[in-house]
């Protein structure tokens, strides 16, 4: 599997290394956060993106069975139907019309990650040259 494509490369490498052995020490207070992320939020940033980080995690979910399918099939439903809730408030604030996308966009990704072809090199020419280097 190729790393840094679709945001969920980094669960699915610590799983493969603990199910080696190899031991980890989590930090629940650290906080990794993007800077520059005013250039880089483009509509198409912010839709490829939620497309491939849930399609990934989907994936991920059905390989290591830690979600069963119907499960991750409810989450996309309330995910739909969150969506279509906010849908009405798109007009009037920024972050409303960006979460109702992402909303919107989920149950998809959710489908094709658990039901879908499995090649994550269909997503290579995402984050390519879009400044990866400036999280933190």
């Amino acid at each position: 599997m190729k790393y840094n494509l679709t945001g969920s490369e980094d669960e699915e490498f610590f799983r493969r290394a603990g199910m080696k052995g190899a031991k980890m020490i989590r930090n629940r207070c650290a906080y990794v956060y993007p800077r520059g992320i005013e250039k880089k939020a483009t509509l198409k940033w912010i839709v490829v993106g939620t497309y491939c980080r849930f399609t990934q995690r989907a994936y991920i979910a059905r390989q290591y069975k830690t979600k069963s399918v119907p499960t991750i099939l409810l989450q996309a439903l309330a995910s739909l139907i969150g969506g279509v809730i906010l849908l009405p408030f798109c007009p009037f604030h920024k972050r409303i019309r960006i979460k109702t996308l992402r909303l919107l966009i989920k149950p998809v990704a959710y489908i094709r990650g658990l039901f879908g072809p499995t090649d994550v090199k269909l997503y290579a020419h995402i984050g390519e040259g879009e400044g990866d280097e400036n999280w933190t």
